[in-house]
């Protein structure tokens, strides 16, 4: 016996309403209470209707796709983005086309929106670093809503989520100076990355407000990979004074994890010799021997938030109000810290 499939008509019959008032739930109009919204959803729910959205998309001009653009090489950054932004789309009704690109393509915003012309899409997430690129994200403004994560050096962006970046290393680099250690190294990330200079400058203002003389020798450049925290570490234990140097900060895990490397083949004890810290909490931090002490930033809750905020804003012409959030962070303590005297 093959199942009838329940129609706009049955769930507007079951919940006793009009049909208009069952598309606005659905479509998340405005104009209908809270009791009729959640009457409605509890008969879509029991009924298991599920909505045309290539019908809706006809009558509504929306595909219902929304594009995530990103260039970023850690990987485990990446999955937590797709994760939070993949559950909400689908929760929504609304599916995700990705767009890898390479930041640094003259031709990148000329792509972008042919990529919007070809896929037709209601809306456009951006991920650093392209989320700093002020040019870029004002023009795409024009053409599209879009939502962004982590914006870094931008601020006036009408829907936006970050995490206060320069905070969470500022309280990193007091507790390793709360812990006896006064030259600490520091390995800068992406410089394209608005978050690289928070980050930077949260390191620098902990080292001024404990009277901690800065030393340009302690800091070297990566730029978030794996390799990059190698050349990095290299580079710092290559310098005649790096034996005075007690604690490493960097500037994220997979960076951290490339200074593990090279003090495990240059037999430098972690942390016994000199203490390291990461930062995002990736997998590679809690996997790695020593584990890694780094910050906790909630990037899957960061992406879905992204994603829920662009889409309301797509569904509700009326009430396109700018949304931001700063999301918490949380200092982790593992294995790769010691106090010093």
């Amino acid at each position: 016996m093959v199942l009838k499939k329940a129609t706009i008509n049955d769930v507007a019959a079951h919940a006793k309403v009009s049909i208009k008032t069952v598309s606005r739930v659905i479509n998340n109009e405005y104009g209908v209470s809270r009791a009729t919204k959640d009457k409605v959803l509890n008969t879509i729910k029991r009924l298991q209707y599920v909505p045309n959205k290539a019908a809706q998309g006809l009558r509504s001009k929306k595909s219902f796709l929304i594009g995530l653009i990103y260039d970023n090489p850690d990987k485990f950054y990446l999955s937590d983005i797709q994760s939070g932004i993949l559950e909400t789309c689908a929760i929504n009704g609304f599916s995700v086309v990705l767009f890898p690109c390479d930041y640094q393509d003259q031709k990148l915003l000329n792509k972008v929106r042919e990529f919007i012309l070809r896929t037709n899409l209601d809306g456009l997430i951006l991920t650093p670093p392209i989320s700093d690129m002020k040019d870029l994200v004002q023009k795409l403004q024009e053409d599209i809503p879009i939502s962004i994560i982590s914006p870094g050096l931008l601020t006036e962006n009408k829907l936006c989520v970050s995490s206060d970046d320069l905070k969470a290393s500022y309280d990193m680099t007091s507790h390793l100076i709360g812990l006896g250690h006064k030259n600490i190294g520091f390995i800068k990330g992406h410089i394209d990355h608005g978050a690289t200079q928070y980050r930077y400058d949260g390191y620098l203002k902990a080292l001024a407000d404990n009277n901690i003389d800065f030393n340009k020798e302690n800091i070297a450049q990566g730029d978030f990979s794996f390799d990059s925290g190698i050349k990095a570490a290299k580079k710092i234990f290559n310098k005649k004074d790096h034996l005075k140097i007690t604690s490493i900060f960097a500037s994220n895990d997979a960076m951290a994890a490339g200074v593990l490397k090279v003090a495990n083949e240059e037999n430098i004890l972690i942390p016994e010799e000199i203490s390291l810290v990461g930062f995002d909490n990736s997998p590679t931090a809690s996997q790695a021997w020593p584990s890694i002490t780094t910050i906790e930033q909630p990037v899957k809750e960061m992406a879905a938030f992204a994603a829920q905020i662009l889409i309301d804003n797509i569904q509700n012409k009326v009430n396109k109000k700018p949304v931001s959030k700063i999301f918490d962070y949380e200092l982790v303590f593992r294995e790769s810290v010691k106090k010093i005297k």
